[in-house]
């Protein structure tokens, strides 16, 4: 008497495949297992999204192949301004060495400057959920992004508008 595999049986089975199906993707291998590794917690996280028509292969690499289009797309993004935070825009050749100069003025900033700018500007969050998160007051936000945004605005880094 067999039993009928189980989905995480299956989605075991596939791995070899989605580990050739990766490396196609991914220049690197490390990228490669981090696709496979994510795939395979996206699978297991929206099992209950799952319709079971058949063979359970084609939804694991369907995941796949929309996380490395996603990661890809985000990739052409995002800049690092330093090892914490990152910068989205769409990065060109005129623009090389204005994001270096982002980079070091970032750099220079006292770190509850560049934890403020991160979430008000890169995050966009609001005065008093920032505050929230740094427990401090909503004055103390404005006042530290103001002085970070004058001591950008010495070099011309960020606009001055609020």
């Amino acid at each position: 008497m067999s039993t009928a595999p189980t989905f995480e049986t299956e989605l075991i089975d596939l791995m070899p495949a989605l580990g050739s199906f990766s490396r196609s993707l991914c220049r690197r291998q490390e990228d490669a297992e981090d696709l496979v590794q994510g795939t395979v917690a996206k699978a297991l996280k929206n099992r209950s999204n799952y319709e079971n028509y058949g063979v359970l292969k084609s939804w694991p690499f369907t995941i796949m192949k929309n996380t490395f289009c996603s990661n890809f797309r985000r990739s052409g993004r995002e800049c690092q301004l330093s090892d914490d935070y990152e910068l989205a825009i769409a990065p060109s050749q005129d623009s090389t060495m204005e994001l270096q100069d982002v980079r070091h003025s970032f750099r220079d900033l006292p770190e509850n400057a560049r934890v403020v700018i991160k979430l008000v500007v890169l995050d966009g969050l609001q005065y008093g959920e920032a505050a929230i998160q740094l427990g401090c007051s909503i004055g103390t936000v404005k006042s530290r992004l103001h002085r970070a945004r004058l001591k950008l605005g010495e070099k011309a880094i960020l606009p001055m508008q609020a």
